[in-house]
């Protein structure tokens, strides 16, 4: 499931630098030591997924999540949005960049696919019953992905 969702988030863009929105965009990770036989030890902290430049110079920063939860904000898992890159988020933001987060949940009832800024995000965060912070789809609303590429509202 993972290597789909990597697979729409590269789709979406191709598309968006066909379209002229995006001049460049990497995906990264975090730093890993090579073990034996394909195995490795993640010995780094990765800055969000995606980083870019949109058409005019605008710096681009992207945390891809895919959950069939709520997505927590500053945890120190996978699953969540690790403190890190939230603050990259942020300062991007406030450096007059476009940080989002882009977030597919997966339920039952299909697929909902989410494009925030961060600062959005972190308004719409609560915590359910006492729990950590976190977002869902009713949390989002607004923020649907629901054109072609996700970045064109963006520009």
């Amino acid at each position: 499931s993972g290597a789909s969702w990597e697979a729409y988030c590269d789709g979406q863009h191709r598309t968006a630098k066909a379209l002229g929105i995006l001049v460049w965009v990497d995906h990264y990770g975090p730093r890993v030591q090579h073990l034996r036989q394909g195995t490795y030890r993640i010995t780094g902290k990765a800055p969000p997924d995606y980083l870019g430049m949109m058409r005019g110079g605008r710096l681009l920063a992207v945390e891809a999540k895919r959950r069939s939860g709520r997505l927590a904000i500053e945890g120190d898992t996978r699953e969540s949005i690790e403190r890190h890159q939230l603050d990259r988020l942020a300062e991007v933001e406030g450096g007059g960049g476009l940080g989002l987060v882009l977030v597919e949940f997966v339920r039952a009832g299909g697929v909902t696919r989410f494009a925030a800024p961060w600062s959005a995000v972190l308004t719409a965060a609560r915590s359910p019953m006492g729990g950590p912070r976190s977002v869902g789809p009713e949390d989002l609303r607004g923020w649907e992905v629901s054109v072609p590429c996700y970045l064109s509202r963006f520009v």
